[in-house]
């Protein structure tokens, strides 16, 4: 059986729980065989910190040799140490450190690390710096025009976010709901989607982004 890798990270409400939902086998492996080995947390907050960064160095290089994951790495290293600052401040205070199940605070949390992963993206995907920065060039400019979207593109979407943020009880139902679908009711979902993203591809094959890793 496969390992699970990705638990809706999307929905995380910071950078420490993000990376315990996106690509899950991957953290795991560099906290076993890096973090843990240089100490962890348990040599004190200056020695936690410096092992995180090179923690997330190696994540970084893991995705490609190029400076743009070097960047990719540092940002995560700089948004975890900020979400672990501000939650050994909140315990210091006699606040609840962990995530939020609910409520206002989860929902503003979670857009605030949306927001951080969006900024990761030219990061990620750019070949080199000047592109990345010209990525954040059009993400932040003054060009506004407006782009022609299929309607069928914010049908996937609605689709896609829907479960990604729902609450964790009513995807435990739907996960229960689909496994006692009848093999005919399966056949129909699986056809439908199918037909959706044929739709959507518009003949052009898109290898998932891992493949190349």
């Amino acid at each position: 059986e496969l390992p699970e890798n990705f638990d809706r990270p999307f929905n995380s409400t910071g950078p420490i729980e993000f990376w315990r939902r996106w690509h899950i086998t991957l953290s795991r492996w560099v906290q076993d065989y890096l973090y843990i080995p240089l100490g962890g947390s348990q040599k004190g907050p200056g020695r936690t910190y410096v092992n995180l960064f090179l923690s997330f160095f190696i994540i970084g290089v893991w995705h490609g040799a190029g400076w743009t994951f070097v960047v990719f790495g540092l940002w995560h290293a700089t948004g975890v140490t900020l979400n672990r600052l501000y939650r050994a401040w909140k315990e210091a205070r006699g606040g609840d450190p962990t995530p939020p199940k609910g409520g206002t605070r989860r929902v503003l949390l979670t857009l605030l690390s949306l927001s951080f992963f969006v900024v990761h993206w030219p990061m990620f995907r750019s070949p080199n710096l000047t592109n990345m920065l010209d990525m954040y060039d059009q993400m932040w400019g003054t060009d506004w025009t407006p782009v022609r979207v299929d309607p069928w593109v914010w049908v996937a979407m609605v689709a896609i976010m829907v479960p990604h943020f729902a609450p964790e009880a009513w995807v435990k139902r739907a996960e229960t709901a689909l496994k006692e679908l009848p093999w005919w009711g399966l056949g129909l979902l699986i056809v439908a989607v199918a037909a959706l993203l044929l739709h959507l591809s518009a003949g052009q094959a898109a290898p998932f982004i891992y493949f190349q890793f």
